[in-house]
């Protein structure tokens, strides 16, 4: 993951942001495309650890928010399930508060999340299998229902794909399926105190 800082003049002259509309940029200003990498949950336990990914899914699962302690600081994060249709396992998320807070605080259950420049966290344990999770990563960038509209993911095919799928879903059956708040502890204890 390579880090880029952008930094503004906060003197004077003040800074000014402009914000160009996608249809009003120019072949001539050469900047590159947004390239997706969206998996799907059939797919996640193929990828190798620290793989980059972006993904979509409907939230089943939130949890508290949690504070971990990272060198001096404190990080905010909660953990989060989404389902995309694609296997009966649902992907586990790791979410960190990024500077989205007003997106962080509103990951309910029901809402469409889309999570960019995840990254793949396998095998940490003696069951590999059991312990594959995602996490946010500093370039990692949260979108919820009500955020998606004109976000150039939307036109991936998995994206579609996870559109037409959820479709065909009952609201009432999946409402059914949902849970918020709690402790969720992750990668869950050993059976006995012998193996932990």
């Amino acid at each position: 993951f390579s880090l880029s800082e952008i930094i503004l003049n906060v003197q004077d002259p003040p800074t000014e942001i402009s914000i160009i509309p996608e249809e009003m940029v120019k072949p001539e200003w050469g900047l590159p495309e947004v390239k997706y990498r969206f998996i799907t949950r059939s797919e996640l336990d193929d990828l190798p650890h620290n793989h980059s990914c972006d993904v979509i899914g409907l939230v089943t699962f939130v949890g508290r928010a949690e504070r971990a302690r990272k060198s001096e600081d404190f990080w905010l994060y909660r953990w989060a399930h989404a389902i995309d249709g694609t296997s009966d396992q649902p992907f586990i998320l790791e979410l960190f508060a990024t500077s989205q807070p007003d997106v962080f605080e509103h990951i309910h259950p029901m809402t469409y999340l889309v999570c960019t420049q995840m990254r793949v966290i396998q095998g940490l344990t003696e069951n590999p299998s059991r312990t594959v999770y995602l996490t946010t990563s500093n370039e990692s960038q949260i979108f919820i229902t009500g955020w998606h509209k004109g976000q150039p993911y939307t036109k991936d095919a998995k994206v579609k794909n996870f559109i037409q799928w959820m479709k065909s879903q009952s609201e009432a059956d999946q409402i059914k399926k949902t849970v918020i708040g709690g402790y969720y502890p992750f990668p869950r204890p050993p059976d006995s105190f012998l193996k932990y």
